[in-house]
């Protein structure tokens, strides 16, 4: 039943009831580089007994399928990363080096901002794991948001940013809190295909505002 309600929710979100005579089928594959960094606190009570940081950075590909229309976007999204990470205790100066792969799914909304010829999207992600060589593989939800410049309308450059809240890892009385932020810079090549019937509107374009 709860998975049930998440896929309602899920496809509510990303078709959101559009009148199809003004909207059109939107495909954006993303590529681009993630950075930023994951912690991890270990506290017995309220005392912290180790903080562990990670720097990370990485290929990110990704795309969007949904629906949009010269107003507004909607869509699934969905991220990987493959990242280098460099592992350290807080106040030592050894670092471990390790490779993780770091897959999201969620959704995202957008607007254009047809001022200085760009975008600002929104993003949740509902599934977010992040799976290495480890047995505990921090699972849980991001939320995001960002700016796309769109020089062109089927190109778009676009900085991002993340954070991502983990499910916690208890062992006996320590209680293991793990979060990360990222910034992905990205280019995504948003199409949008008209829908067969749609108006002359959507047909002849966006009418000198961004095509998403």
């Amino acid at each position: 039943m709860r998975q049930l309600k998440f896929w309602f929710v899920f496809g509510w979100l990303v078709f959101p009831g559009w009148d199809v005579q003004a909207a059109g089928i939107l495909i954006e594959p993303i590529v681009g580089w993630d950075l930023g960094q994951f912690s991890a606190v270990t506290q017995v009570g309220d005392t912290t007994v180790m903080t562990l940081k990670a720097a990370a950075s990485g290929l990110g590909l990704g795309g969007r399928l949904g629906w949009a229309n010269d107003e507004f976007f909607s869509a699934a999204d969905f991220r990987w990363s493959s990242l280098d990470m460099a592992t350290r205790l807080d106040g030592s100066a050894v670092t471990t080096d390790a490779n993780l792969s770091h897959l999201r799914i969620g959704v995202a909304a957008g607007a254009p901002i047809p001022i200085i010829l760009s975008r600002f999207v929104a993003t949740i992600h509902f599934y977010d794991e992040l799976r290495g060589d480890s047995t505990t593989t921090p699972k849980g939800i991001a939320v995001g948001g960002g700016l796309g410049f769109n020089p062109i309308s089927f190109v778009s450059a676009n900085a991002e940013f993340f954070y991502h809240f983990y499910n916690s890892r208890i062992v006996d009385t320590a209680t293991t809190r793990r979060t990360q932020w990222d910034l992905l810079f990205s280019l995504s090549f948003p199409v949008t295909i008209p829908i067969t019937g749609s108006s002359s509107s959507s047909r002849r374009g966006s009418g000198g505002k961004i095509s998403f």
